[in-house]
């Protein structure tokens, strides 16, 4: 439970910074230490944050219903979200050829091809062989299924 639900449940959330000897704030009416709200207040509060949070929480389902249908709504279209991949199959040509040179250096490739040192390895092999990935992509699928799930 966080500091504002405790707060608004009336239970008092103890924060390593507070003080918890300090002396208690005195009704200013009075006189009484800190007053009590009644058993009855405190039970109506409970239920209106109950009922406050069946509402958050209902209302966060939607949100997630309308995203998934809109996402579901965009496939049918023709369309797939995302950025588009790094790796194209010039790209692939190009990696596979400097790679097959011993002068290449593995930094300045990827940095002139702006691609990471992981996508380089993931498609072309340290002797300039073709890998699973840049097999697909100089083929014209797509490189790699992002998130485990097919496009």
């Amino acid at each position: 439970m966080g500091h504002a639900h405790a707060l608004v449940l009336g239970i008092p959330y103890l924060q390593p910074s507070r003080n918890l000897f300090r002396r208690p704030v005195q009704d200013q009416f009075t006189g009484n230490d800190r007053p009590q709200l009644p058993a009855g207040r405190k039970k109506a509060r409970k239920l209106v944050f109950g009922i406050f949070a069946s509402l958050a929480e209902f209302e966060r389902d939607q949100i997630s219903e309308r995203a998934k249908a809109g996402l579901a709504s965009a496939r049918a279209r023709g369309r797939k979200g995302g950025a588009p991949f790094k790796m194209t199959a010039a790209k692939v040509r190009l990696a596979m050829s400097a790679m097959g040179q011993k002068e290449t250096k593995v930094t300045d490739l990827c940095r002139e091809l702006a691609i990471t040192r992981q996508t380089r390895y993931r498609h072309v092999a340290p002797d300039g062989t073709l890998r699973k990935d840049g097999l697909k992509v100089v083929e014209g699928g797509r490189a790699r299924h992002r998130h485990g799930k097919k496009h």
